[in-house]
């Protein structure tokens, strides 16, 4: 929530499909940034001065997006359909844990996982269970050749 309301215009470079998030560079799906020139568009549209990417607007005037206000969005998503189970866990906690899932389902390593999503190993283990890593581990395929044992000069003696 702090990173998404902190969200600058700037940050973004649309014409290469990336955001520059304190020292990361993470790149867009597309969709995502046509979505990102389009709220731009609409931000410059009804003459919203600010640097960010997203404002509430109050009483006729257009303020920064507070935590608060993407905590309600979440509770509004929820009255979408109440019978459908996905709106009802639909959280930043929800979508942060999916997207470690799919990320590494989708053979992203841990290392990349904590650059793109900003957290360090130990909270992304909460995430991934040991089981689903060592599912994944092949010591035996492509870059095995190329690795050297760290141990391999000391065992030459």
């Amino acid at each position: 929530r702090s990173t998404l309301k902190n969200i600058e215009t700037r940050m973004f470079d649309l014409q290469k499909n990336i955001i520059k998030i304190d020292e990361r560079t993470i790149p867009l799906p597309s969709k995502l940034g046509l979505l990102v020139k389009e709220l731009i568009k609409e931000n410059k549209s009804k003459r919203i001065k600010g640097k960010y990417l997203f404002y509430t607007n109050y009483f006729k005037k257009y303020n920064v997006m507070t935590e608060s206000a993407i905590n309600d969005l979440f509770i509004r998503f929820k009255d979408i359909n109440p019978n459908d189970e996905k709106w009802t866990v639909f959280s930043p906690q929800y979508i942060r844990e999916c997207l470690i899932e799919k990320l590494f389902e989708n053979n992203y390593s841990i290392e990349e996982i904590s650059y793109l999503i900003g957290m360090d190993l130990k909270n992304i283990s909460k995430y991934i269970s040991s089981d689903k890593i060592n599912s994944q581990v092949d010591l035996f395929k492509n870059r095995r050749l190329q690795r050297k044992h760290p141990f391999e000069k000391f065992l030459e003696i």
